[in-house]
């Protein structure tokens, strides 16, 4: 069993390497993920011949929907107690599974953590107020395996990053309305379009 799945949707970006290569890069390596191509765009990577890596491909078209072919892919065939999202043209810190571990070793009660996401049009969300309003979540959390198993993405074509960050707020909405229990991490690692570097 792993820590966390990663769901890494993908249209075959160029960029897909760079953020298979954060995950490479992670100083905890309890980690596995599944790539889901969407529109049959593959691209050739040798790091996916890592036995942590899986490969889908579905024709969805949007990104809700092929997140939740990945989801769908965790629920029948997941091995970890988490669930987290890496879009194919984004990154993440070395320490996202380290500080992942932390939290929930440190809040057990907590069915999702969100780390707080740099982005270049928005800044760095959330605030540390540590609200969560419309606007100020992305992709940047993870959801406890068994939360994940039970929601799926709103599954309509998005055209813009506020679209996107619409997308990432109706989960979250839902899973709040549910009563689930979230904590927002203090740490900044997800970074949008590898815009600054983090280590």
């Amino acid at each position: 069993m792993s820590l966390v799945t990663f769901i890494v949707p993908t249209i075959g970006r160029p960029e897909l390497k760079r953020a298979i290569d954060s995950l490479s890069a992670q100083r905890d390596d309890d980690w596995e993920a599944v790539v889901v191509f969407d529109q049959n765009k593959t691209v050739a990577l040798d790091s996916l011949h890592d036995e942590r890596y899986w490969t889908l491909t579905t024709s969805k078209g949007s990104a809700g929907e092929t997140r939740n072919v990945g989801l769908d892919w965790h629920r029948s065939n997941g091995r970890s107690e988490w669930v987290a999202f890496l879009d194919d043209d984004d990154v993440l810190t070395p320490h996202y599974v380290e500080h992942l571990r932390e939290h929930a070793d440190d809040y057990p009660w907590a069915d999702v953590i969100v780390f707080r996401m740099d982005t270049p049009h928005l800044g760095i969300v959330p605030p540390t107020t540590g609200q969560i309003m419309h606007g100020t979540v992305g992709i940047s959390f993870a959801l406890k395996a068994e939360i994940a198993n039970g929601y799926r993405f709103v599954a309509e074509r998005r055209e813009s990053l506020k679209d996107l960050l619409n997308e990432d707020w109706d989960l979250i909405s839902r899973l709040v309305k549910d009563g689930k229990q979230i904590f927002i991490s203090p740490h900044i690692d997800y970074i949008v379009r590898d815009w600054r570097s983090y280590e």
